[in-house]
């Protein structure tokens, strides 16, 4: 284990930029998720939102879903219009959030069926979160009344209304109820994603480019090393590396968050491990096609600029057109911003974003392996 000792070693030499790097960091966090303000516990006040509405049904039920978020919220009801249309909307801030009522509506909420309506909303107004939570409230009670028997329309209405219309004091944080502090925080855990991406792009460019040094590879050539032994040495130094990376990181958001907050951390802990696993990958195949240590500083930048921009992480992925969502989809940053901002009802429902960022990574390797394999043949 020559190499990984050697190449440990030179990576501890650079603790001074690894702690600049997490101080910056740590600001990061800070402003990317900020803390709730106002009183520890207040009463809930929904907050009136503007919505736009889309229904393509005539039945009541439909009818009544529209009524009932009119109580509280300024809601318009749009016709002749295209869902395009109304997302370019909700995106420029006209509404904060809009809901499709498709024309079956009734007939998938009577027999149960998933996908009853279609939520979209501004993911950059926080209170957007009350019509999702509002909505879902309202199909979870529709839904258990039909399992328990009800069919009738009519009765079906009346028992909603004799819930819906209940009163109930809620704990709030912060002065927001629990799904938008949530939303909160996991905007914020997909962005620190583009700074992980960033510190170890960085750190571990500038550790290869010392390992690949000419007076380095020499003594490496003569050792009589393969280039197996010596590709799995480099990959197993930069997992331990990556790895204390990936404790560090856990550890800040473990001490940042509060435990107050829902945040489902298996979820968080294996999204993060299999991005780490693509950023050192990334980094490896990077310092496998360059030694120069300006370049890499530049491709840093470049790169974890570029796919941040291209996920979503600082332009809403919705607003960006079809041809730019379409190449989204090449961006390991874009499916870890999935994996721990998407509604999930199981881990399966994951498997897809898990099962990309786990495919990136294997192929940034085996490019970085054969290209390294190739450099060191020929200077052999």
């Amino acid at each position: 284990m020559t190499i990984y000792n050697m190449i440990i070693r030179i990576f501890s030499k650079y603790w001074k930029e690894l702690l600049i790097y997490f101080l910056i960091f740590l600001g990061f966090v800070f402003v990317a998720i900020g803390q709730p303000e106002g009183d520890e516990n207040q009463t809930f006040s929904s907050v009136t939102l503007d919505i736009a509405v889309v229904n393509q049904s005539d039945d009541p039920l439909g009818e009544h879903l529209v009524d009932y978020l009119s109580e509280s919220h300024d809601v318009e009801t749009l016709s002749d219009v295209t869902i395009v249309d109304v997302e370019n909307e909700v995106f420029s801030g006209t509404y904060q959030g809009m809901l499709y009522i498709p024309e079956n509506f009734e007939e998938l909420v009577l027999n149960g069926q998933a996908d009853q309506v279609e939520l979209l909303l501004n993911e950059r107004d926080m209170s957007s979160a009350q019509l999702n939570t509002e909505v879902d409230k309202y199909l979870r009670l529709a839904n258990a009344r039909v399992a328990s028997g009800v069919s009738d329309i009519s009765e079906l209405t009346d028992q909603l209304d004799s819930t819906l219309n209940e009163t109930a004091e809620v704990e709030l944080i912060g002065g927001l109820d629990h799904q938008n502090v949530l939303l909160a925080y996991t905007t914020g855990i997909a962005l620190v994603g583009y700074f992980v991406l960033q510190i170890i792009l960085g750190t571990v460019g500038m550790a290869m480019s010392e390992i690949k040094s000419k007076k380095i590879q020499d003594r490496i050539n003569l050792s009589g090393i393969s280039n197996l032994r010596y590709n799995t040495q480099v990959v197993l130094g930069q997992v331990t590396y990556g790895g204390l990376i990936l404790l560090i990181t856990l550890l800040v958001l473990w001490v940042y968050i509060p435990s107050s907050i829902p945040i489902d951390y298996v979820r968080i802990i294996i999204s993060l491990a299999l991005f780490v696993l693509n950023a050192l990958s990334m980094a490896f195949l990077m310092t496998a096609l360059t030694n120069n240590r300006n370049i890499i500083n530049a491709l840093t930048t470049v790169v974890s600029l570029g796919l941040a921009f291209l996920s979503g992480l600082f332009i809403p992925y919705e607003v960006m057109g079809p041809t730019i969502q379409r190449i989204a989809h090449f961006s390991p940053l874009f499916y870890f911003r999935q994996s721990v901002m998407k509604d999930i009802n199981s881990y399966t429902d994951l498997l897809t974003e898990w099962g990309f960022l786990l495919a990136f990574a294997v192929v940034f390797t085996l490019l970085g392996v054969a290209i390294s394999q190739q450099k060191r043949a020929g200077k052999g």
